[in-house]
């Protein structure tokens, strides 16, 4: 069995949902749900999955719906609701990663649509063709060197109390790098 995430809010712990990994041969993949028990596809709080792409850099998020390989059209056709990848750095290995988060871009307050039919419709292989019209792109912020530390550190304003990968800040550069989101 694998563990199982929650996410709580912070001040009353109030259950949000839940992310669990499945059994799945090949690639990472989890199901993401708002039961706190049944982590299934087949339940009303099922939001979506999130798993591993072409590469153990790359993630895409799925919504509700079929894979378009089961030929049931695009109305019943899963959304890809975001991608994650991870860019290599040459070094030394011990540079901090830098990750890029592509999302589709809102109009008019409304999400744009993205209903990949074919792989290189899928937002990590639009972006990498340059296709990006249509989609927003979300940066990790860069850490600082601490040479008291003797590490790379960024600012979580009290939040963070151990070093970690997990620990990130996602910007928007296009945005002037405003901060969007802290985890």
């Amino acid at each position: 069995m694998y563990p199982r995430y929650n996410l709580v809010t912070s001040d009353t712990l109030k259950f949000l949902l839940n992310a669990q990994k499945m059994s799945m041969v090949g690639s990472a993949h989890y199901v993401i749900t708002m039961e706190q028990q049944n982590m299934t596809r087949q339940t009303a709080g099922y939001l979506g999955k999130v798993r591993a792409g072409n590469s153990a850099n790359e993630f895409n998020v799925f919504g509700v719906g079929e894979n378009p390989t089961k030929g049931l059209g695009p109305e019943r056709t899963r959304s890809q609701l975001a991608a994650v990848f991870y860019e290599h750095e040459e070094g030394n290995g011990k540079t901090p990663r830098k990750m890029v988060v592509l999302v589709p871009k809102v109009e008019k307050d409304v999400a744009v649509e993205w209903k990949p039919m074919r792989r290189e419709e899928h937002l990590v292989q639009q972006f990498e063709s340059g296709r990006m019209e249509k989609m927003t792109v979300l940066r990790n912020k860069a850490p600082s060197w601490n040479s008291a530390l003797n590490a790379y550190v960024l600012n979580f304003f009290g939040r963070v109390t151990m070093p970690s990968v997990k620990n990130f800040q996602l910007i928007n550069p296009e945005d002037g790098c405003v901060q969007c989101l802290t985890l």
